[in-house]
């Protein structure tokens, strides 16, 4: 689990992360398809979700979660809370 700061002013955050890896007998091409990163993802939980294909058409899938925690600093913040305004990115 990561600590990585919003955007200045922002409530998302710039978010990369590594594809997943394919692999199958046939030795034909694959085809991944899913969300490519990096991503402007706002606070919350985002699941990402790839599937993979090969040339027969039999197909399978995997997903993991990105969830964003952050305070969303607006005007009127103080220093302290203005020093807390971070997201937490975890893998699940």
């Amino acid at each position: 689990m990561d600590n990585i700061p919003t955007e200045p002013g922002q409530s998302y955050a710039s978010v990369q992360w590594q594809l997943p890896v394919s692999t199958d007998n046939s030795n034909e091409p694959l085809i991944l398809t899913g969300l490519r990163p990096p991503q402007k993802l706002n606070v919350g939980k985002r699941y990402i979700t790839y599937t993979v294909t090969d040339s027969s058409g039999l197909s399978r899938g995997c997903v993991f979660v990105i969830h964003i925690k952050g305070t969303h600093c607006i005007s009127n913040c103080s220093i302290k809370s203005l020093l807390s305004c971070r997201i937490i990115i975890s893998s699940v």
